[in-house]
């Protein structure tokens, strides 16, 4: 047997063997490209989905009040098990896939703004029913409730100002404050604890045969402008929480 020969009994095993290899490189290239494109596809159906989502979303929010939370509350009840879902793919396509990525990071990003949302609702609908509350307090005016001359005692106040003061005071505390809304309670309740002690104050001067008369406008003011910024406050909570879930698109409210 001749060198060359030999040479090539050698070589040929490796030659083999070689494509062999290069052939399953070629092969396995091409499994991967298609597990991607199908973790591609994937994504791209779970995108139109969560687009649709949001876009019913938007529809049922602008057919209500977005600012009223309890009509929020109705519509995200109403979509809850609305909320899409990001089918799996192959393995290896969801690690090579950059739109799968990105899929899966929507599906975090929609349902912790979801929850969040659902807070932010739950709170506002307690802040809705304090402030409701406040203001009516504060609509009670000590004014138009006081004896319309001249008194000499202080019956009339205590029977015409202080018995609906005091109610006012009383269905006031009982109502439940977020904790937010500490400052803003504390305010009424002040002005409104300011109208009953004055009042019972000015009613001893009368019965002393003295005069006198008490202002209230600076503590009513007070506890309007800290009801009003505690309400814009809450209001903004909740446009941003619904800005959150709907993405880019535009929330009238």
């Amino acid at each position: 047997m001749t060198r060359g020969r030999l040479l090539a009994l050698v070589l040929a095993p490796t030659l083999v063997l070689g494509l062999v290899i290069g052939g399953f490189v070629v092969v396995d290239a091409r499994a991967r490209q298609a597990d991607v494109e199908r973790a591609d596809d994937v994504a791209q159906k779970y995108a139109g989905e969560a687009a649709g989502f949001r876009a019913a979303l938007v529809k049922d929010l602008e057919a209500v009040d977005a600012a009223d939370p309890t009509d929020v509350a109705e519509v995200i009840e109403a979509r809850g098990d609305d909320l899409p879902e990001l089918a799996s793919a192959p393995e290896r396509g969801e690690s090579g896939s950059s739109a799968y990525a990105a899929a899966r990071q929507d599906v975090v990003t929609l349902r912790e703004s979801w929850q969040r949302l659902g807070d932010v609702v739950e709170v506002s609908v307690d802040a809705r029913a304090f402030v409701l509350a406040a203001n009516r307090a504060l609509d009670l005016n000590p004014a138009e409730l006081a004896p319309p001359t001249v008194v000499t005692s202080g019956d009339p106040l205590r029977t015409q100002l202080l018995p609906p003061m005091r109610s006012a005071l009383a269905t006031f505390e009982s109502t439940e404050a977020p904790e937010a809304a500490t400052p803003a309670r504390d305010a009424v309740r002040a002005a409104l604890q300011h109208v009953v002690t004055e009042a019972e104050r000015l009613a001893a001067r009368l019965d002393a045969g003295q005069g006198g008369s008490f202002q209230y406008a600076e503590q009513y003011t007070a506890a309007r402008a800290a009801v009003r910024q505690y309400a814009d406050g809450v209001r903004a909570d909740l446009r941003e929480a619904l800005d959150a879930v709907v993405a880019d698109s535009t929330v009238v409210g």
